[in-house]
């Protein structure tokens, strides 16, 4: 991982960033435990839904056996901390290409960014607006198919 503060450039080691998150998720299992029992109760399907969701990308690209040896938590366990887990490891497998970059004004932190720079944009889909997709029509071209004028109720069909 790399941080950019007001331009200069640092690399954060993988150990460093694994220490940060590994508190980070002590910190976040341990104020899940103080919870009541009412919300840590609900919580649980949420989670469940979650693993079975992925469990189920992930058996279409490892296959059901190894899916389920990597997402379902053990007999009698909470969900949740096993989902706190794999989310961590995927987090920490994001933050290798990941750049934090922070502006300050001396003081005062005036923007902030996190971006995952790819090598290689060739064959991605690109977001122009948010959820905003750019369109891409790969559909035949067939004659007098399209968007055509509006068409009064009173006008008479054509043949």
């Amino acid at each position: 991982m790399k941080i950019s503060i007001d331009g200069q450039e640092y690399a954060v080691q993988d150990d460093q960033v694994a220490l940060l998150l590994t508190m980070v998720q002590s910190t976040g299992l341990d104020m899940y435990q103080q919870q009541p029992d009412w919300l840590r109760f609900g919580l649980k399907p949420l989670a469940r839904g979650l693993l079975d969701k992925w469990e189920g990308n992930l058996a279409k690209i490892l296959g059901k056996e190894r899916a389920a040896s990597i997402c379902r938590p053990g007999k009698r366990q909470d969900p949740v901390p096993h989902l706190a887990n794999l989310a961590m490891l995927q987090f920490q497998a994001m933050l290798k290409y990941a750049k934090l970059t922070i502006e300050t004004d001396g003081e005062n932190t005036t923007a902030f960014n996190i971006s995952f720079p790819a090598e290689n944009q060739a064959g991605r889909s690109m977001v122009a607006n948010g959820d905003i997709w750019l369109r891409q029509n790969d559909g035949p071209q067939i004659p007098g198919r399209g968007l055509h004028a509006p068409v009064s109720n009173d006008a008479p069909l054509p043949p």
